[in-house]
């Protein structure tokens, strides 16, 4: 058998693709490969550590594409002459795509497009495809809208259980950090910021994280970075009177409205990528607080691979299992509360020997039993087993 073809189809965060398209102008009008290698150079997300990291294994070739990145997607189209017949421009190139690869296996990461009346219709016009795999990282436990998915993969074992429990195959898949991030950070000599929050600040999803960060600025210097949330130098829409803050007011959003204008003076906007993991790696200690709808159960966001694996110290709110990942105040340090939170950051502060050993742990920890590698070792051979059974 020759190698498996892997097609993935996944969404890049837009305000990252958008920021590095206004950075370099021509790079809408370069050629398909130059814009996908600065995209991906970028590092946002999973980037491209799948291909890299399955295609390194020797046995994989791995086609990734980026569903809602317009400019890429309709230069690959106009380099394939394909002539676009709908407005429904994301699934007609990605349909081109998939049957010009012709994969072993498609992983519809971008389940928003990889729907089942899409999924059912690429599989009648590329038989190659022996397995859809799909991602549920945000608890959509929602069995009807992957039916037409054959395997399901989440960070959160609580949700790989769910499927399972569904009598759909899942596979629990934690995020890893991809050690070749370090490449591409800047040497870092000295800690520029004391305290940091890098992070989305949206009004549903993240009210206790916003209550947390209005009560830690009242007492410590806090270097945000907010995405989603107004930046310091837009007092339009954060200024007390300002016409959204009394739209807010007038919804009776009050925790919204007092959050925005605590927060927004000293918010410096939403960082990506490498960007985000150069402003982590410079940072002394930084925070981490999961979305409100995860259990209190399971610790599995991104940050805490991100931050340990860059080597800062990471403050981060307790799960259950955190202490399966991470020896807690060796490795990481955890709060139950926000005043806990601020008491350990402020001895942190009065202790920088003691904050710099504890990252250095957090980082070992990561870098020896944490890289995305060694999340890709162990998931293969339970791939290979589903994909000999479809063969």
């Amino acid at each position: 058998m020759g190698k498996v073809k892997v097609f993935k189809g996944s969404p890049m965060y837009s305000q990252g693709a958008t920021s590095i398209y206004q950075r370099s102008p021509s790079l809408r009008s370069a050629s398909y490969e130059q814009q996908y290698q600065a995209l991906m150079g970028a590092l946002f997300g999973f980037s491209d550590f799948w291909k890299k990291n399955l295609e390194s294994l020797g046995g994989y070739e791995v086609e990734e594409v980026l569903t809602n990145c317009k400019d890429l997607q309709l230069k690959w189209a106009e380099e394939h002459h394909v002539k676009l017949q709908s407005d429904d421009w994301q699934r007609e190139v990605l349909l081109h795509q998939i049957a010009h690869y012709q994969p072993d296996i498609l992983f519809a990461h971008d389940y928003n497009v990889f729907d089942n009346h899409f999924l059912k219709n690429i599989k009648q016009q590329v038989p190659s495809i022996k397995m859809v795999i799909g991602w549920d990282g945000i608890l959509l436990h929602d069995p009807a809208r992957f039916q037409e998915f054959d395997l399901m993969l989440s960070p959160l074992r609580l949700t790989a259980d769910f499927y399972k429990s569904a009598g759909k195959r899942a596979y629990y898949f934690p995020f890893g950090f991809e050690t070749s991030i370090m490449d591409s950070l800047k040497q870092v000599k000295e800690k520029r910021y004391e305290v940091s929050f890098v992070g989305s600040i949206f009004s549903k999803a993240h009210r206790e994280r916003m209550e947390l960060l209005v009560f830690l600025s009242k007492h410590i210097k806090l270097s945000l970075w907010g995405a989603h949330f107004p930046k310091k130098n837009e007092k339009k829409e954060w200024f007390p009177w300002a016409y959204p803050q009394r739209q807010r007011l007038l919804n009776r959003q009050w925790q919204e409205w007092w959050a925005i204008w605590k927060l927004a003076p000293i918010n410096q906007g939403g960082v990506f990528g490498i960007d985000m993991y150069q402003v982590l790696a410079e940072s002394m200690i930084t925070l981490n607080k999961h979305i409100d709808v995860v259990p209190n159960a399971e610790a599995a966001n991104m940050r805490l691979y991100e931050a340990t694996g860059v080597g800062t110290c990471l403050v981060t709110d307790y799960k259950e299992n955190l202490n399966d990942i991470f020896t807690i105040d060796e490795e990481v340090v955890a709060y139950k509360s926000k005043e806990e939170c601020l008491d350990k950051v402020k001895y942190l502060l009065k202790h920088p020997k003691e904050c710099a050993r504890i990252a250095k742990a957090g980082q070992k920890k990561v870098m020896e039993n944490y890289s995305f590698r060694k999340r890709v070792l162990d998931f293969v051979p339970y791939l290979e087993q589903l994909l000999e059974e479809k063969i």
